[in-house]
């Protein structure tokens, strides 16, 4: 099934902090309570061309990694405010959680957002990874 998503790992010990010596897709991590969860919750637009376009307009430093795989070195600042614009306009955040899956969500952004403000004031990788 085809994917498109974005998640948070740390940038390479390396040369280059976008290099992790021909690792396709660099570790990530873990910032949920449910150890299933890597990737951002689901958004629209989606974070992953939301992403893509601050890379293309090289709003952030980035590179390409590998064919459907991206990397951005961003600090915690500016994941802070991705993470503000890509969610500003969900019908998630503006209404009660109408189901489960709704709920989940919502918890899943707030784990998020509580993981990455916990993250010392420094710089980091946020991968853009899609597959077919």
């Amino acid at each position: 099934m085809p994917y498109a998503d974005v998640y948070i790992g740390p940038l390479s010990t390396g040369g280059h902090p976008l290099d992790w010596g021909g690792e396709k897709r660099p570790a990530a991590f873990r910032p949920y309570s449910d150890p299933n969860y890597v990737f951002f919750p689901p958004s629209s637009p989606a974070a992953f061309f939301e992403l893509l376009d601050r890379i293309r307009s090289e709003e952030v430093q980035a590179r390409r990694i590998d064919w459907g795989c991206w990397a951005a070195k961003m600090s915690k600042k500016k994941i802070i405010d991705f993470i503000e614009d890509v969610y500003a306009d969900s019908p998630h955040l503006r209404e009660p959680p109408a189901t489960n899956s709704d709920l989940v969500w919502c918890q899943r952004l707030q784990e998020l957002i509580a993981f990455v403000r916990r993250l010392p004031d420094d710089e980091f990788a946020v991968i853009a990874i899609e597959n077919g």
